[in-house]
C-alpha cells in the first residue's frame, strides 16, 4: 500500500486525508486488485464507504431495501 498525505474539502470544513493505493480489497468471495482509496480520520465519517474506485470494477452493484448486492 502506498500512502500520500493531502487535505480534502467537505461541506463543514477541511479534513486531513491520505490517498492510498490498495493492492487488494477482498469482501467475501470478491477480490479487486489495485484500488485507489482515501483514508480519513475516524471522526470524519459516521460510516465506512465503498467508493467507485472499487465498485466500478465490479460487473454489477445495487443497493435496495437495505441490502447491497455485489457481482464480479
Amino acid at each position: 500500500m502506498r500512502i500520500n498525505r493531502r487535505q480534502s474539502l467537505r461541506r463543514r470544513g477541511q479534513d486531513h486525508a491520505a490517498s492510498a493505493h490498495l493492492d487488494l480489497v477482498k469482501i467475501g468471495n470478491l477480490e479487486v486488485r489495485d484500488v485507489a482509496a482515501l483514508v480519513l480520520p475516524d471522526e470524519a465519517l459516521s460510516e465506512n464507504l465503498l467508493g467507485l474506485s472499487f465498485l466500478s470494477r465490479l460487473r454489477r452493484f445495487e443497493y435496495s431495501d437495505g441490502k447491497l448486492v455485489l457481482e464480479q
